[in-house]
């Protein structure tokens, strides 16, 4: 059964308001009144009286609108406010020269990392491999050894459901740069090693 225009008013009293709906507090007239609200329909509006179909057209166009705000403002009227982050510990290693990998870092904000990237050279095999990764003594590695490629930008299946971590907690990856250079770079050059988190955070303005 349709909704009657009772009804629509009931389910947002200001928007039944502005579409004259509804009495505005203070008003001396109407012909009914339920839960408080009275409400004036007929003669007084003449041919602009509400219907159900244009009340209900106002409602879906409000809910619409409300909908593409969202997409610009994701976190409006809600009291947590949430982004998606991304944060990187670094270690500069020389190209052919094989060193431990012991890259850490603090995120700035609470942030849970879904995803961890390595940004070994077009996912080169054998560059590197991690033997853990810690999030405050939580180890996200389970098991043996892994070649750094897996992480990949381009690696699939690289989701991961990693603790939560706090500007006051220390993510930690531990591993060994071979010291293999890929092809297309400069032995003994500079290359900065970055191992990235990516996922849901707290808003920073």
């Amino acid at each position: 059964m349709r909704p009657t225009n009772k009804q629509l008013a009931q389910r947002d009293p200001a928007l039944a308001i502005a579409l004259g709906a509804l009495a505005k507090p203070g008003s001396n007239f109407g012909v009914e009144t339920q839960f408080g609200v009275t409400t004036q329909f007929g003669d007084d509006y003449g041919e602009d009286a509400p219907t159900p179909a244009n009340m209900q057209k106002a409602w879906a166009r409000q809910q619409d609108t409300k909908r593409r705000e969202k997409v610009l403002e994701p976190n409006k009227d809600s009291d947590i406010k949430v982004q998606r982050y991304t944060f990187a510990a670094n270690q500069t290693l020389t190209l052919g020269l094989a060193v431990p990998v012991n890259a850490g870092q603090n995120p700035e904000t609470h942030i849970r990392p879904q995803r961890i990237t390595v940004n070994t050279p077009f996912g080169f095999a054998g560059f590197g491999t991690l033997d853990s990764i810690k999030v405050a003594n939580v180890g996200v590695i389970v098991g043996g050894t892994k070649d750094m490629s897996d992480f990949a930008a381009t690696a699939f299946d690289t989701h991961l459901d990693v603790p939560t971590l706090s500007p006051a907690n220390r993510v930690v990856a531990v591993g060994q740069y071979s010291g293999r250079t890929p092809p297309g770079y400069t032995p003994a050059s500079a290359f900065i090693l970055c191992i990235s988190y990516t996922g849901p955070a707290s808003m920073v303005a």
